[in-house]
């Protein structure tokens, strides 16, 4: 008895449990949406719109109409309504509080009964119940509903008289209105600078790169590579930093770690912290890392790209007019004024006005400061760059730092003299060891104390990077000299304080919510539009191909498509040739187009900008006009020059099925480069699949000797299913063929002898159309996943 008492005590643990937290991801939802009143309201109308059409459909349950029409006028009247009654105060004293009148009175807030929150929420409930009740018979009372139309109309009119006259007679506006503005204290915002301006320092930080070689039909081997030995180093509160190093000795590896963008294959050890917290802590808008390498969309202006970037980054409360604000404030900050209508543009575009080097890397100090995040980290931002663009480039971080208090920290590539001493602090990295970390002006002294002097008129940037690229030997005196320094001593007594004094960090962690999912697919389908309408090169020369290959074929079929045993021959030519010019050349264009647009993708995916399904889906939605467009011209011209059926029924139909065969071939095209994820491996198998498909559409084979294993073949081949549908459209109908004079000539009489001839039966019409939808959709489906799969498993190449 006590085992069944307790096993029923765990069930209902459970359930409840599971109740508990069904709730509290349900108020979550509440809470995220609350700030979204027109949002809100807008999907209570569409729910109150799809109500009334199932009961305009079913024509039944108009109790539960009526019942819900009188229980949402309820709601307004008492949204409408005070919370304190003013009839009451004809019975009290007048010291209480009264109701706003007029604009030119002491402002005070129109308190309701029924708050506009619980007042959406009160509709959305009750419509999802009325429809939920639509669905049981017991609940649709036969009743005659023009009577429950004029009483409802009437009960309206009567109650919002009495509330109308209500406010009239106690002078009254069921809105707060006139509110005054106050112009408080000029703080300036320093106090959450202030405690925004937080040091970074890390102790005993190993990291280690898994290497895993797969081997076939054997276990992989995995081994691990150090990149940083047990480093420790502090860097102070606002300042600017420069991390320098020979190539591979771990530079980059020291700054993703401080910003937490380590990728997954790599294993940290120690600790690395941004006052008192983990950099763990903290997420992708808490920092700005800019990349050594500049991604942009080139068709994108400045102001475009800064505007689309904002609206992926910015938290998804902020109205539109402070993100307009914040764009034109961050391009005149920067001095992106005179070039914010400027295209980006690609590297290697010519003939085209597009934005320089230094004013890229501008862009992308812009596009990092959208979030106004505290640390700012960038990878080598002045490589590649002349003298005076590297300066401009640093000023720019000078100010970041002394203005707005930001910390910045970024890999220099061999600098000059003058440019490394704008920075605070340099941290020397060498065969992943600190070799040195204090002020640029000391690094010098510091070598000449360990017995390397620095030439006159020398440039002291080359001098650190030749010693530190010599040799192991000279590496290992550096390294093992600086730990016994008193500069190592700094470091170690200001971590020391750090962790003693447990700094703050809290203010940091701001809360952000990230734009919804449909916002983002927005707005990134949008810019692929807008980069096909403003690059059409490659969908130019596609799209006057097609029109060029469809003039010629017409050509060649022009005045030979007659109902005769001839014409039977040349119909089923141009029908293989609509299958075959949207078969191929569709399959082939996707597949070494999507490698173009994974770079950018991997860039933005890491920083968190949006995930992989919305990258795929908007890719998918950018490419319809084009399904649409090339299939339909490519037709239509064919189809007039070689004088084919005139009756619309039939034109449509063709189109549709041209429409399709394209489709269903650029789904392949996207499933087999994301199954194999390499083009050259994708290309290796697709060609031979393609053959097969082709070889099984009944032209160059009788579906009756096809062996049986390969029927599933022949029911996945579109180029079947879209030239059977494509002959059946134009001979079914047909009843007369006139034979040849050559009584050796074998003679069709009707459409339906042409349809036997090819296996193919009046019947498959439409439901090889449904097929031809299906197929799109399976083989996008599998596409997805393999995509979405590799993506998270950073293994797109």
């Amino acid at each position: 008895m006590q085992d069944f008492t307790s096993d029923s005590n765990t069930q209902q643990s459970t359930v409840s449990l599971a109740f508990l937290r069904l709730s509290q991801k349900l108020q979550k939802f509440l809470d995220d949406i609350t700030p979204f009143r027109t949002a809100r309201w807008i999907g209570a109308l569409v729910f109150i719109l799809l109500f009334m059409i199932r009961i305009i459909m079913l024509q039944g349950w108009y109790i539960i109409t009526y019942a819900l029409g009188i229980y949402h006028l309820n709601l307004f009247i008492a949204f409408l309504t005070p919370k304190i009654d003013p009839a009451m105060d004809e019975f009290e004293d007048d010291s209480g509080p009264s109701l706003p009148t007029r604009a030119n009175e002491e402002f005070r807030p129109f308190i309701r009964r029924l708050p506009e929150f619980k007042f959406w929420y009160s509709v959305i409930k009750s419509t999802l119940l009325s429809i939920f009740l639509t669905f049981f018979q017991f609940f649709d009372v036969p009743v005659f509903w023009p009577i429950l139309v004029l009483y409802f109309i009437v009960l309206f009119c009567i109650t919002m008289k009495r509330q109308i006259m209500h406010m009239i007679r106690y002078r009254y506006l069921p809105f707060t209105h006139s509110k005054p503005k106050y112009q408080g204290h000029d703080d300036s915002g320093k106090d959450e600078i202030n405690e925004n301006c937080l040091p970074i320092y890390w102790e005993n930080l190993s990291v280690h790169a898994i290497i895993k070689k797969d081997r076939w039909l054997r276990s992989s081997i995995t081994t691990r590579k150090l990149l940083l030995n047990k480093v420790e180093g502090y860097i102070p509160p606002c300042s600017l930093v420069a991390i320098m190093g020979p190539s591979g000795a771990g530079k980059s590896t020291l700054m993703a770690a401080l910003a937490n963008k380590l990728p997954a294959q790599i294993e940290l050890e120690g600790s690395a912290k941004i006052g008192s917290l983990s950099v763990k802590n903290f997420e992708s808008h808490n920092f700005g890392f800019m990349y050594q390498h500049d991604l942009f969309c080139g068709a994108l202006t400045v102001k475009e790209h800064l505007y689309f970037m904002a609206k992926l980054k910015l938290d998804r409360r902020t109205t539109d007019k402070n993100l307009k604000a914040r764009v034109s404030a961050i391009i005149e900050e920067l001095g992106l004024g005179q070039c914010m209508n400027t295209r980006i543009g690609a590297n290697g575009e010519n003939g085209k006005i597009t934005l320089s080097g230094g004013e890229r890397k501008i862009v992308s100090f812009a596009t990092e400061l959208l979030t106004d995040p505290p640390f700012l980290f960038c990878d080598e931002p002045t490589t590649g760059l002349d003298s005076y663009s590297a300066q401009k480039v640093i000023k720019v971080m000078q100010r970041l730092v002394s203005d707005e208090r930001k910390t910045v920290v970024c890999i220099i590539h061999q600098p000059s003299t003058e440019l490394l001493n704008a920075f605070n602090q340099l941290i020397l990295v060498a065969d992943g060891r600190i070799a040195y970390s204090g002020p640029p002006n000391k690094a010098i002294s510091f070598f000449e104390s360990v017995g390397y002097r620095c030439p006159d008129n020398y440039n002291s940037a080359d001098f650190i990077m030749k010693i530190l690229s010599d040799s192991n030997k000279s590496v290992k005196t550096v390294c093992d000299e600086f730990a016994a320094s008193k500069h190592a001593e700094i470091v170690k007594n200001a971590i020391a304080n750090e962790i003693y004094f447990d700094t703050s960090s809290s203010s940091v962690l701001r809360n952000h919510l990230s734009p919804f999912w449909p916002v983002k697919l927005y707005h990134l389908t949008g810019r692929y539009l807008l980069e096909k309408v403003r690059n059409p090169t490659i969908d130019i020369h596609r799209f006057l191909q097609k029109v060029g290959i469809a003039i010629m074929v017409g050509l060649c079929y022009l005045g030979t498509v007659q109902q005769t045993q001839v014409g039977i021959q040349s119909v089923q030519g141009i029908f293989f040739m609509l299958i075959t010019e949207n078969f191929f050349t569709p399959m082939y264009s996707v597949m070494n187009q999507l490698p173009t647009q994974l770079p950018l993708f991997r860039r933005e995916y890491t920083s968190g900008l949006y995930d992989a399904p919305t990258f795929y889906i908007a890719n998918i939605i950018s490419f319809i006009p084009t399904l649409i467009i090339e299939p339909t011209v490519f037709t239509t011209i064919i189809y007039c020059l070689a004088s084919m059926q005139t009756d619309l029924y039939g034109y449509f139909l063709t189109v549709i099925i041209t429409i399709l065969v394209m489709a269903v071939s650029t789904s392949c095209g996207y499933m087999f480069n994301n199954i194999f994820g390499s083009l050259s491996l994708a290309l290796t198998f697709v060609q031979p699949f393609d053959n097969v498909i082709m070889i099984l559409s009944g032209i160059f084979i009788n579906l009756r000797s096809v062996p049986w294993f390969l029927h599933w073949l022949v029911e996945i081949s579109w180029f079947e299913l879209g030239f059977e549908a494509l002959t059946i459209i134009h001979w079914q109908n047909i009843t007369y063929i006139a034979c040849s004079e050559d009584p050796d000539v074998p003679c069709l009489m009707d459409g339906s002898e042409v349809l036997d001839k090819y296996e193919f039966k009046v019947a498959n019409l439409m439901p090889h159309i449904y097929s031809m939808i299906w197929l799109y959709i399976g083989f996008h489906a599998v596409s997805f996943v393999c995509f979405v799969t590799r993506a998270h498993l950073n293994k797109l190449s």
